[in-house]
C-alpha cells in the first residue's frame, strides 16, 4: 500500500517555497514567500553548516538551532500535488559546486 499523503502538506497560502533542513535524526522545512528568499536563506544555511556552525531556523513550534547536514530547496507542484526539489541539494558529506543551483528546466519531464 502506498501513502498518498506528501511528507509535507500543501501550502495553506501562497508560500510555495520551502527550505528543507536535514540532520542526524531530523528533517524540518521552513516556508518562504518566494524563490529569491528561499535561495538566499538556503545558501546562507549551507555556508554556516559547511563551517561547522549550527543553523537557526523556524519550524512549527518556534526557533530551532541544529547541526544541519543537508539543505534542499523545494517548490510546490500543482501538477503532481506534492513538493519537488527545485535545486541540487547541498550535503555536508559530499559538497558539490552545483549545490543549491536550480535543476534544469526539463529535469522532471
Amino acid at each position: 500500500m502506498t501513502d498518498s499523503h506528501p511528507l509535507y502538506p500543501a501550502p495553506a497560502d501562497d508560500a510555495r517555497w520551502r527550505v528543507l533542513y536535514e540532520g542526524s535524526g531530523f528533517s524540518m522545512a521552513e516556508t518562504h514567500p518566494n524563490e529569491d528568499a528561499a535561495y538566499t536563506v538556503a545558501r546562507a544555511a549551507a555556508e554556516r553548516a559547511a563551517t561547522g556552525e549550527q543553523v537557526s531556523f523556524v519550524n512549527r513550534t518556534g526557533p530551532v538551532l541544529k547541526t544541519v547536514l543537508g539543505v534542499s530547496i523545494l517548490h510546490w507542484s500543482d501538477e503532481v500535488g506534492d513538493w519537488r526539489h527545485h535545486a541540487w541539494s547541498w550535503r555536508d558529506n559530499a559538497p558539490s559546486p552545483d549545490a543549491l543551483t536550480p535543476l534544469p528546466a526539463d529535469f522532471w519531464n
